[in-house]
């Protein structure tokens, strides 16, 4: 299963999982909140905050201003529905992604989305600059080398002109020499003969400029294939940056505004929701096990640690820190639960283990004090509470675990010798006691007899 926390997860929940849970959910989280100080007076205060109506017809106009409002609060209704849905989802017990490390990695992956749009958009701006400053290099290098074809067709053109006029010059002197008189043939042969080495140095000259003309023209020409080159190896790299860019818009398109807000919502609920359950962390040791740390003493505060084994069709549960045997919670649990899901064993388990380490440590607490003002020993575990009246008679008591719950408190005089108890225990109901602190010292100095 992927990670839902995870960048690459659908942002998605399970509306009508969170509904058919939410009743129970509620209840169960009431009655947690019993042992917490804190949570018991937020408990009565959420009661004393309902109306009373005297008159029926004034229930009745409570629900017409109450359909009233809600009709004007549109869209927004919308909105408030969806905070109570979510709100219902935060009550679930134990709390689904309550961690801080889930709501932190929340918050990473909503900014990473962010920082990938921003990186993607600079890289298509850079992208775009780069693609239009080639296009205007390649365009003014083609402008230059268009007008530099121009003026060498002008020059060749004018070379052209000139070699003709060379070759007319040359064939009218040759003419006139032939028809003028050998003397002056002779006279004239050596200005002849250096005014055409004159005419050959000028065009040997204009050859050597058409030749450089050429070479210059392949270079551009050369120049023209490699950028066009490098254009068609930037076209690529562009289009990549235009997707890439098109991605990181849709990513934060589909990322909904109001997840940012969801998650400092849920941030600050988590706390005051762990306050009202007393619990302290929750720490998820492998893909099977979890481990919750629960407030199971006040004044001074102690805290005991419960490991919960998750496996097929199977549920165990061991306090780290406490000598509590669970074995008979969780067969309770089981025979009630039945075949229903897990989703309704766990909650259950956790609650009466829970509370039945809370009744533990407040027992250990109580015999504690009792030892240091009586004369009286127990086994360890507080199960069995012994010692001896001033009168010398010996006497036993076996401590319910669900002590002080039940009509004496939990609490069984064994029988000692030949000793009749159910008078005892007649006593004990009529005198109401149901605590450790009233029967020891009851049957230490007399006051209750065996």
């Amino acid at each position: 299963m992927p990670d839902p926390l995870s960048p690459s997860a659908p942002l998605n929940y399970d509306i009508r999982q969170l509904s058919s849970t939410t009743s129970s959910l509620i209840i169960e989280i009431s009655r947690l909140s019993q042992d917490i100080g804190s949570g018991y007076y937020f408990q009565q205060a959420l009661h004393s905050a309902k109306p009373l109506f005297k008159d029926p017809s004034d229930a009745i106009k409570e629900v017409e201003y109450q359909k009233a409002v809600f009709s004007n609060l549109k869209s927004q209704y919308m909105h408030l529905s969806h905070r109570t849905i979510f709100l219902t989802k935060l009550l679930a017990f134990p709390p689904a992604f309550a961690t801080q490390d889930d709501v932190l990695r929340l918050d990473a992956n909503v900014q990473h989305a962010a920082e990938r749009k921003k990186t993607a958009k600079a890289a298509l701006d850079d992208a775009t600059k780069d693609v239009e400053e080639l296009l205007r290099g390649v365009h003014a290098a083609y402008e230059g080398l268009t007008t530099q074809m121009h003026t060498l067709l002008s020059s060749s053109r004018a070379l052209a002109v000139l070699q003709r006029e060379v070759d007319g010059c040359t064939s009218r002197d040759v003419e006139a020499d032939a028809d003028a008189d050998a003397d002056g043939m002779t006279r004239d042969s050596a200005h002849v003969e250096r005014a055409l080495r004159e005419e050959e140095a000028r065009v040997v000259a204009m050859r050597a400029a058409v030749d450089a003309a050429r070479a210059e023209i392949a270079a551009v020409d050369a120049t023209r294939a490699d950028m066009r080159a490098k254009l068609a190896a930037l076209v690529p790299q562009r289009a990549a940056a235009e997707r890439a860019a098109a991605a990181a818009v849709r990513d934060a398109q589909m990322q909904d505004k109001s997840i940012e807000e969801l998650s400092s919502w849920y941030k600050s609920c988590t706390g005051v929701l762990m306050t009202l359950l007393g619990l302290v962390s929750v720490q998820h040791t492998s893909t099977t096990c979890m481990a919750l740390q629960f407030v199971v003493a006040d004044a001074p505060v102690q805290t005991a640690t419960l490991q919960i084994s998750v496996g097929t069709d199977i549920v165990d549960a061991a306090f780290l820190d406490l000598d509590v045997p669970l074995a008979s919670t969780i067969r309770e649990c089981r025979h009630y639960c039945g075949s229903r899901r897990l989703d309704d064993l766990m909650p259950r388990l956790i609650r009466h283990a829970v509370e039945r380490a809370r009744r533990h440590v407040a027992k250990m607490r109580e015999l504690t004090a009792l030892q240091k003002a009586w004369t009286c020993e127990h086994d360890g575990t507080g199960s069995v509470v012994h010692g001896v009246a001033q009168s010398g008679t010996p006497w036993r008591i076996v401590v319910s675990p669900d002590y002080p719950a039940g009509p004496t408190g939990g609490l069984t005089l064994a029988v000692c010798g030949d000793m009749d108890v159910a008078p005892v225990h007649t006593t004990m109901s009529a005198m109401r006691i149901r605590t450790l602190s009233q029967l020891v010292p009851a049957l230490i100095t007399g006051a209750l007899t065996v």
